[in-house]
Order: structure tokens, then sequence, then C-alpha cells
């Protein structure tokens, strides 16, 4: 897809926006998996965003980290469907399997995995742990988490990086301007309508276009988290594309 004028103008735009606001409804984080620095950021990757989808690959590392590492066939095709095609029901049964059989201890130990992996505003669970309202994010531990998956620095991490690499959504997101020839995996997350916001403490509307991905420019790898309140899957689109065309001036 070509990136042309209106897209540069666009994207500068959109970049400006997000470094100068931390309301800006884009925050990003983009992150060095090699070194593990974060290289570029917007004002607020501190910012908690409703992560929709995208939460879906904390249930699966902490299902791991309860395991050891360890996975049956059927939950790795369980772990498959749920990143990959984004299958609910999958997300619902594995989220109750770390728990042993119990939903509730199932996003305690996910949540306790998160905690201790140093992700502290993440609420990497579906539905709610006692008042604690799941399913947050943030693109700075986000893309924190991906460069912990690629150093398999939890227990069975190369699973959920393998699984990451054969995931295709987003092609009207964060892959539609980046080569083709770049592998790009990741996990979107899409959602329009009410949650609860637990910065504000109080029920929002919300329209999630979120976009994790992991993906290589010369020669070294990177992950980019962009989370987006927003119904534009464009604007998420030129971010990334944008972003990778700066990399390869520097």
């Amino acid at each position: 897809m070509v990136f042309g004028k209106n897209q540069s103008l666009t994207y500068q735009k959109i970049k400006r926006g997000s470094q100068a606001s931390g309301a800006y409804p884009i925050q990003w984080a983009l992150m060095d998996l090699d070194s593990g620095r974060i290289i570029k950021n917007s004002k607020n990757p501190q910012r908690r965003f409703f992560g929709a989808s995208s939460s879906k690959i904390f249930v699966a590392a902490g299902l791991l980290n309860h395991q050891k590492g360890k996975i049956s066939k059927k939950q790795l095709q369980q772990m498959a469907n749920m990143i990959v095609v984004s299958n609910n029901g999958d997300w619902i049964s594995l989220q109750k399997q770390v728990g042993d059989g119990d939903a509730d201890l199932g996003r305690k130990r996910i949540h306790a995995f998160t905690q201790k992996m140093g992700y502290k505003k993440t609420h990497g669970f579906q539905g709610y742990l006692n008042d604690l309202h799941g399913n947050e994010l943030t693109a700075q531990e986000s893309v924190e988490f991906l460069h912990d998956t690629y150093k398999a620095n939890y227990p069975g991490a190369e699973y959920v990086w393998k699984i990451m690499q054969t995931t295709k959504t987003g092609s009207s997101r964060a892959r539609k301007y980046l080569p083709k020839t770049v592998v790009v995996g990741g996990k979107t997350g899409t959602y329009s309508g009410m949650t609860e916001d637990s910065d504000l403490n109080r029920k929002v509307r919300v329209n999630a276009r979120n976009h994790l991905i992991t993906f290589s420019n010369k020669g070294r790898q990177y992950a980019l988290a962009i989370l987006a309140d927003t119904t534009v899957d464009e604007f998420v689109a030129i971010l990334a594309g944008g972003l990778y065309r700066e990399l390869d001036r520097i």
C-alpha cells in the first residue's frame, strides 16, 4: 500500500498530537526488542486503555506461567484459536483453566503474574477481580510484555511468540502500510460500547481499535503498541506506517 503525501501529513498530525497531550485518543510506544529500549513513544504511554481482545495474550502467558511452560495439545489449539482468530469462548475457557477450573482464581493468578513481571498498571484478565476492573492495558507495559515474550522471560513464552507470528488480523490497521515482505506478529483488539475507566472511576463509552505488533527492520526486531480510542482504523495504520518509515531513515 502506497504511503503518500496525504498519509505523511496525517502521520505528522497524529504523532504531534499524541506527543503533545496525554489525553490524546491514541497513545503508543515503540521498542527495540533486541536492546529492550523504548526508542519512541507518545506523551502518556502509561495511560490505561480498554484492551479488548488485545488482552488475550496476557491470559495465554498467565496459563503458561501457571503450568510452568507445559501445555496440552488441546490447550495449544485453544490458545491458537484465542489469539489467531480471536475466539472468545476459548478466552473464557483458558482463563478458567489458569484457576484450575475456578474463573476468579484464574483472574487472580493472571493478575499476580502481570504484577510479578512488573506490569503494574496492566489488568490482563477478563471481567472483574473483586472491585478491580479487568481488560485494561497501557502501551508501555504492552511492549514490555512483548519484549519479555521475545526474550522468553517467562515459562513457555515461545508458544505465545510463535502463535502471534501466525496472526493475520489487522490488515486495515498497523499491517496496512508495512512492506508485505515483513513478518508481522501480534494481536488486535476491537470494541465499541460502554466500559469502566478505573482511572476516572466511572463508566465511559469507548471505541477500542488497538494493535500490538512485532516486526523486523534492518535485522532488528521491534514491538509497537498502539492503543486507540477511535472509530478510524486508518489512523492506527498511518501511525504504524510512519513510524516504520522513520526507522528506515535511522
